[in-house]
């Protein structure tokens, strides 16, 4: 029994791009892990850890997505509407269905661009998408300061830090029924933005899996 050498070359350059995509990924999440220990974050009263989740309703004509507290209790939820060219969503507080901002994205841009808006049509923040390679990167100027998100190549792990300190990590889970996220948010006063953002991050990779 004899094996073509194309075989043997074929199976070693797998061997290699695995051990490559594997590489990569461990040393982004090192990388990470460091930043934000050699930075710090020490929570304050004021900044308490909390942890939320995010699920997004499949069967669906337009998006859905609902906001569970540990608890399971959902606390808010975010609806688009139907067939909206700029492909808006509504973000909402469950308990009285108040109207708190509306995310929205531009059209016709080489990278994926959003604006967060107040009922009203103030603008709240522009979210950016970054070119990048092997890693998302997202840029966020709000009237809450300047942002930063990133997220590994797998596009699974993210965290959104402010001055160099991290105020949200997120995880979307592998093995669900439509996207679905664990969130620790470490700045409890904007945790409202924060999940909005956490939205427009998913939709951005939508956007970016489209087109490719």
């Amino acid at each position: 029994m004899s094996f073509h050498p194309f075989f043997f070359l074929e199976s070693k350059s797998l061997e290699i791009t695995l051990a490559l995509f594997t590489f990569i990924y461990c040393f982004d999440r090192i990388k990470r892990v460091m930043k934000y220990h050699l930075v710090g974050y020490k929570p304050t009263r004021r900044n308490i850890m909390k942890s939320y989740y995010i699920k997004q309703k499949i069967f669906a004509i337009t998006d859905r997505y609902k906001v569970f507290d540990e608890s399971q209790t959902i606390l808010y939820h975010i609806e688009s509407k139907f067939l909206s060219l700029t492909h808006k969503m509504d973000f909402y507080r469950d308990k009285d269905s108040k109207h708190l901002f509306t995310l929205r994205r531009q059209l016709f841009t080489l990278l994926p661009k959003y604006f967060v808006t107040t009922p009203e049509g103030e603008d709240v923040a522009i979210v950016s998408k970054k070119f990048t390679l092997l890693h998302h990167k997202l840029e966020i100027e709000s009237k809450m300061g300047h942002f930063t998100m990133e997220g590994d190549f797998l596009a699974h792990d993210f965290s959104v830090s402010q001055d160099g300190k991290a105020v949200l990590d997120f995880h979307k889970k592998w093995l669900s029924f439509g996207d679905a996220y664990e969130i620790t948010i470490y700045d409890e006063d904007k945790t409202e933005f924060l999940l909005a953002l956490v939205i427009l991050i998913d939709d951005c990779l939508h956007d970016e899996n489209k087109r490719h």
